[in-house]
């Protein structure tokens, strides 16, 4: 897993070569679907809080949320290389979860 910091580069997607903060300013929504389909890709809270603070309106679902949570504590499955394997993983988890804590 790649914590990302405000100046990381991307190494794939439609982003390749441009930082995290490039990302933030023109397609935030872009680090969600990180988040939740790509397994290697972290912030951690304070990064969170950096990106927060330069871009009040930026926001993540409560799945993204989620998933970053689970890589934070790495209570995720690292042998898993397919990261639709791993969205579908997240989302199963968040709606059991969801249901116990009911």
């Amino acid at each position: 897993m790649k914590a990302y910091t405000l100046n990381t580069k991307f190494n794939f997607g439609k982003h390749k070569s441009e930082s995290l903060k490039q990302v933030v300013d023109l397609d935030y929504a872009y680090i969600e679907w990180c988040l939740i389909y790509h397994r290697e890709f972290f912030i951690s809270d304070d990064v969170l809080i950096e990106i927060k603070e330069a871009n009040p309106a930026f926001t993540i679902s409560e799945f993204a949320e989620f998933a970053r949570q689970l890589k934070m504590k790495n209570e995720y499955p690292i042998d898993f290389s397919n990261n639709h394997i791993w969205a579908s993983i997240v989302i199963r988890k968040a709606f059991v979860d969801k249901e116990i804590n009911r």
